[in-house]
């Protein structure tokens, strides 16, 4: 009895020490085509994370390692990294060799496998060896017209609260919206950028919204930035949805956003810590000019 009790411990803490191993998350995205030039696709990192047993957080994420260690241990061409995107295995990325990058050596040309995300802005997918992802019970979708229109109306009452001129609201535009059940209560939530301009400025808005039980949607993040038109403003930033995961396999959804700013990008994790309270986790990784 000793001996199978012993041997039991053994194996639970030597399995937990195998997840504990941490692992290079990578963002994806896919440039496509147009008359000049064909479609690329590009991955640069976000961040380290390794699940903790026993731990409070259970998945913890820290910063990539230095450029010189990314590129000698992660980029050597022939290395194949899985992409997933909501929990689903969507195809392969490949390093190949390369003296053409982006601004910095740390984004790096990839041959891709499998589709991107159509009308996507930016990153679209993550990628990397042994993530332990699962399949999400909710997939993550476009919102279907009458969706759309309650998101829609939603937004448009944000942007008056932050004094957007009300003539500009017929034109706010989308990017990366997406319909999904954020924390497993089967209610669809939402997710997405959007911006309008009026005649000064540009107004972008990041918002997550969920649905309360009497099915009424909430706002329960919202980013909100604004630069100016008429000249390249360097302060200008907003965020855009990258990719949902349940790292930790809790059921709750952590939420990973691309910022972007003037010449350089970064990423964002949040995680829902109670009843309407998101909060950002990590942020880090990216790359720029």
């Amino acid at each position: 009895m000793r001996t199978t009790l012993l041997a039991a411990v053994f194996l639970l803490l030597t399995g937990t020490a195998a997840d504990d191993e941490s692992r290079m998350l990578f963002a994806v995205w896919t440039i496509p085509a147009t008359a000049n030039h064909p479609a690329s696709t590009r991955i640069e990192p976000i961040a380290r994370f390794r699940r903790v047993a026993f731990a409070p957080n259970r998945v913890e994420f820290t910063k990539p390692p230095a450029q010189n260690e990314i590129i000698d241990t992660y980029y050597r061409p022939g290395t194949k990294y899985d992409v997933f995107r909501g929990g689903v295995k969507t195809g392969t990325v490949t390093m190949v060799p390369t003296t053409d990058f982006g601004c910095e050596p740390i984004e790096r040309f990839v041959e891709r496998s499998g589709d991107a995300t159509r009308g996507w802005r930016s990153a679209d997918a993550v990628a990397g060896k042994s993530l332990g992802l699962r399949r999400r019970t909710s997939a993550l979708r476009a919102p279907s017209p009458a969706e759309s229109r309650d998101l829609l109306a939603t937004v448009r009452r944000l942007f008056a609260i932050k004094a957007v001129p009300a003539a500009a609201l017929d034109g706010i535009k989308s990017q990366n919206v997406i319909a999904t059940d954020l924390n497993g209560d089967g209610r669809l939530d939402f997710i997405g950028s959007f911006f309008v301009r009026d005649a000064r400025d540009t107004h972008n808005l990041f918002a997550i919204v969920m649905r309360d039980p009497r099915g009424t949607l909430r706002a329960d993040v919202i980013r909100y930035d604004r630069s100016l038109n008429d000249k390249d403003d360097m302060s200008a930033k907003n965020w855009t949805l990258a990719d949902v995961e349940d790292f930790d396999g809790d059921g709750i959804d952590e939420i990973i956003v691309q910022g972007h700013g003037a010449e350089w990008s970064w990423y964002d994790i949040l995680k829902l810590k109670r009843e309407a309270e998101w909060e950002v986790i990590y942020s880090g990784g990216g790359s720029g000019c």
